[in-house]
């Protein structure tokens, strides 16, 4: 139904949370459907929850990609925080708050911005469990600071919700992997956030051309 709104509106329904809500809408009818257990579909569509993952995964990649393709200076010099919260269309109550943070927080929450919606985004699909909660926690907390600025209507509560699939794990895999007695299995837990944190620090690295500086006596500073 929503999507012959989209259709139907125009220029009306072409926002990004429109598309995204058809888009959502799909996918969980697809994966989810009612109908499924009446046996009428010909193929089988037990997929479970990794589509949702993976449009998580595209919409916020694609978020975090399309600021560094407009080569804007301000998303280049990491200072677009300082316009953004008096410039936006619909401030929220915090938005002047926000505004007069010191320019060097402001620049940290670009930065912090770019991480989360570029390398962390990986974490949103990968197998691991905790991994992925630890992606999507990263994912919310950002929604939630949007919506603590701004209002753009029900875009950021959908990408929460979208969140949901990340968290939930393989019933099986989790039981097989308590009853493993193995030393990988049982350091399981800490082997992923080492990875997860050097991921995370190699992407920064890479990303904001963190370097070490020499001084003219050739000691590192």
């Amino acid at each position: 139904i929503y999507y012959f709104l989209v259709i139907l509106g125009g220029q009306f329904y072409t926002f990004q949370w429109d598309i995204l809500l058809v888009e959502v809408g799909f996918l969980t009818a697809f994966c989810f459907a009612p109908w499924r257990s009446l046996h009428l579909t010909l193929l089988d569509t037990n997929v479970g929850c990794w589509p949702i993952r993976f449009l998580l995964f595209k919409l916020m990649f694609m978020s975090g990609i399309v600021k560094i393709q407009a080569e804007c200076p301000t998303w280049q010099n990491l200072t677009a925080l300082e316009y953004h919260f008096a410039t936006q269309c619909l401030p929220g109550p915090l938005a002047w708050y926000a505004h007069q943070l010191p320019p060097f927080l402001l620049r940290l929450g670009v930065a912090t911005t770019f991480v989360i919606e570029i390398p962390a985004t990986i974490f949103l699909i990968v197998p691991w469990l905790r991994i992925r909660r630890i992606g999507a926690w990263m994912q919310i907390v950002l929604q939630v600071l949007i919506i603590a600025t701004g209002n753009y209507n029900f875009f950021n509560i959908l990408t929460m919700a979208l969140c949901i699939p990340c968290m939930i794990g393989e019933e099986n895999s989790v039981e097989k992997r308590s009853r493993d007695t193995s030393w990988y299995m049982q350091h399981l837990c800490t082997i992923q956030s080492v990875i997860c944190v050097l991921f995370l620090a190699i992407s920064c690295k890479e990303m904001f051309h963190i370097e070490q500086y020499t001084n003219e006596g050739g000691k590192e500073m």
